[in-house]
């Protein structure tokens, strides 16, 4: 593996990385099922986070933004949207190398958003995922594991956090971009169970919390959810238009 040209040498992600392949997962276009999708951030979302950062693109046809500088790194953000929740299971990193000593390296990183009284600052969701390789384009994938699930708020102290890219950019490198791997997965259950009728050891607690938890039913009148009832047309067409946020004008 080439050196890297900055401190965090140490925190790259190595063992897991793949050329040019996935991190052994099969991608479907986006859905709202349980596969495995796939998100891109392109080049262009990417930023300078300092004044000093200054980059241009390679051509419109490459799409690569390549670091504008002669000597040591260059830091470049770009943020990371997902639904809350998404497990994220692997990253790719698109990068142009031609540099034989430092390569392009990318982490996920977040801020903290906070309230008064709460320090701020960024933390470090996955380590580096680094380029190694001095031939041009080229792609680095690697698992994350454990999965990470995307959250609007933190476990420790319920802060929000703003999800983003760090990308680290050597002289004769460039950003092609990110592609991040993920899947839609059901909340935890909670503690004690809503419906009397579906106690915290049936097997459909889970998911009939997680849709009362998400406003998509209310169950019965009476309390009940009515788990062994049979469902309607009519009920069918009200889960699946509050879950998929269906609207048209």
């Amino acid at each position: 593996m080439k050196r890297s040209s900055s401190l965090f040498g140490a925190l790259v992600l190595s063992s897991a990385v793949l050329k040019g392949q996935s991190p052994g997962l099969v991608r479907t276009p986006e859905s709202y099922g349980p596969d495995f999708q796939a998100t891109h951030v392109g080049a262009a979302a990417f930023h300078g986070n300092t004044y000093l950062a200054e980059y241009v693109f390679q051509s419109f046809t490459s799409g690569y933004l390549e670091s504008n500088h002669t000597g040591g790194y260059q830091v470049y953000v770009a943020p990371l949207t997902l639904p809350a929740g998404a497990e994220i299971h692997g990253l790719c990193l698109y990068a142009d190398d031609l540099n034989p000593d430092a390569g392009v390296l990318m982490k996920l990183k977040a801020t903290r958003l906070v309230p008064g009284g709460v320090l701020p600052g960024a933390v470090d969701i996955t380590p580096y995922i680094q380029s190694d390789w001095a031939f041009g384009a080229g792609v680095a994938c690697a698992d994350v594991v454990p999965p990470y699930v995307y959250k609007e708020t933190s476990d420790e102290d319920g802060v929000f956090l703003a999800h983003y890219f760090e990308v680290l950019l050597n002289p004769s490198t460039g950003i092609g971009g990110v592609k991040v791997i993920w899947r839609r997965t059901v909340s935890p259950p909670p503690a004690t169970a809503t419906f009397p009728d579906v106690p915290t050891d049936h097997p459909f607690f889970q998911f009939v919390e997680a849709l009362y938890a998400a406003g998509i039913t209310a169950g019965y009148g009476n309390g009940n959810f009515g788990v062994g009832d049979p469902i309607t047309r009519g009920q069918m067409a009200v889960f699946l238009s509050k879950a998929l946020g269906l609207h048209w004008q």
